[in-house]
């Protein structure tokens, strides 16, 4: 079976370059296990079966215009595949889609592109996502994921990633990747169920498929996390489904998420590990616990935890934790990583709805750290006005001082405005990475300027 990569000039490059030694080793291995966190290749999507409901949606179409899944469905079945235009497997994938459109769309067979290059599709993306469909003369619907909304949703994986849904939005199959056997097995399931036949014997089965019961009682567990008002019930439906379900495992590591929410610390461990036991190498309740024991600063072991995800036979890269709690936590002394709600100064993007993915995408990007754009082109698209406080000017126009002012400090001159400022959050004033007066030409006091005297000699 063929793995799918990440392009060689999209794997992101090391996080900051005043880590060195041990500090930068622990850093970058809790930043890429949680970058690329890694599922067994059986899984199409995180937490949805063959046999659950997946979520409507509506998304818009090269021209803008908006359509549903009600809109777009196929009477007897709807493929929709998860395709990214840097993919080389997407290209078979859509290319065999339009194949089976072409031959049963009169016979109850839709087909749904869904796009997701990217977190924030700009006018190039765009554009190639143009450029693939008249390459491959694609007929059927072709959306754009902007925000990557759906794509979280169902839970991807892997891109590209096809999933059969009949008109109730329940799975029929799912497959990630473009596998020789598996598409094969996939296009004879399609092909049966149009024309009204068994389809023939599925050599492997694609993962655990837990029975009905449990499937029902996990479903309702999931719908309940959606609601307010019935958010508590969760915990009662996913005891359910695993008890219904001895081998289920997916309801243990809901269970698991579930107490962590709530700060019921022992709880959550103790389904993570349930999941462990009843299968040793799911990635997703590694990485869970792994970082559960980091927060508890057990960080040896949290991090052989989370090596062990990305040493498991057959998987896929992904980006689906990237909007976890794993990001939420930043580069600390001696080699820890610090929770970014306990810092006194906090990236104001961390405020928002977007939060990492206000600088960062988390699918590919041209620029280190999957950043999506050029580093202080990146911080200036924000700091290119002034920010108030009280009536009071807190945060000034840095593009327009630095327009105004021909002399620039070197890093600004090597666009690195992370030599000084930690761009997630620190303890100091305006984020900076060591101490550092408030109030400008305060008394010299070679503690009161550590900032300065990490390129500086101190007796300057």
């Amino acid at each position: 079976m063929k793995f799918l990569r990440v392009p060689p000039k999209l794997v992101p490059r090391p996080a900051a370059v005043f880590l060195s030694g041990k500090r930068f080793t622990l850093v970058m291995a809790c930043f890429l296990s949680s970058l690329f966190c890694q599922v067994p290749a059986g899984a199409t999507l995180e937490g949805l079966y063959v046999g659950a409901q997946v979520p409507d949606f509506s998304l818009e179409d090269l021209n803008g215009q908006s359509s549903s899944f009600a809109d777009l469905s196929g009477e007897k079945l709807t493929m929709v595949i998860f395709w990214a235009t840097w993919s080389r497997n997407s290209d078979k994938v859509l290319a065999m889609a339009q194949k089976l459109y072409t031959d049963y769309k009169e016979k109850g067979l839709t087909v749904i592109a869904v796009n997701a290059d990217g977190q924030q599709l700009t006018a190039d993306n765009i554009t190639a996502v143009s450029s693939k469909v008249q390459e491959l003369g694609l007929e059927y619907p072709v959306l754009l994921d902007q925000g990557l909304s759906v794509f979280h949703d169902y839970g991807v994986i892997a891109l590209p990633s096809t999933v059969i849904l009949d008109p109730d939005r329940t799975i029929r199959y799912e497959l990630s990747g473009y596998p020789i056997v598996g598409s094969e097995e996939m296009i004879d399931f399609i092909v049966a169920q149009i024309e009204g036949r068994a389809p023939k014997e599925i050599v492997q089965r694609k993962g655990y498929q837990p029975n009905k019961k449990a499937l029902r009682f996990y479903n309702m567990g999931k719908k309940a996390l959606k609601s307010k008002r019935m958010a508590a019930t969760a915990e009662m439906w996913f005891k359910k489904a695993a008890e219904a379900d001895p081998k289920f495992v997916q309801p243990h590591i809901s269970l698991g998420r579930f107490y962590e929410e709530r700060d019921q610390a022992s709880k959550a461990q103790e389904q993570f590990d349930l999941a462990l036991q009843k299968e040793p190498e799911n990635v997703v309740a590694l990485c869970e616990l792994g970082m559960m024991l980091v927060k508890e600063d057990k960080f040896e072991e949290g991090k052989a935890l989370m090596q062990k995800a990305i040493t498991v036979e057959g998987y896929y890269p992904s980006c689906f934790y990237c909007q976890s709690s794993y990001l939420s936590y930043i580069p600390g002394k001696e080699g820890k990583m610090e929770y970014v709600g306990e810092v006194k100064v906090k990236h104001a993007g961390l405020e928002t709805d977007k939060l990492c993915l206000a600088c960062h995408d988390p699918l590919v990007s041209d620029y280190a750290n999957q950043l999506i754009m050029q580093p202080a082109e990146l911080c200036l698209s924000c700091h290119d006005r002034e920010y108030t406080h009280d009536g009071k000017v807190v945060v000034p126009n840095m593009k327009a001082i630095l327009k105004q002012n021909k002399v620039h400090h070197g890093p600004i001159i090597q666009n690195d405005c992370s030599a000084c400022h930690n761009p997630h959050g620190s303890n100091n004033f305006r984020m900076l990475l060591e101490p550092f007066p408030e109030l400008f030409y305060a008394p010299y006091q070679a503690s009161n300027y550590k900032l300065c005297c990490m390129c500086h000699q101190n007796t300057i």
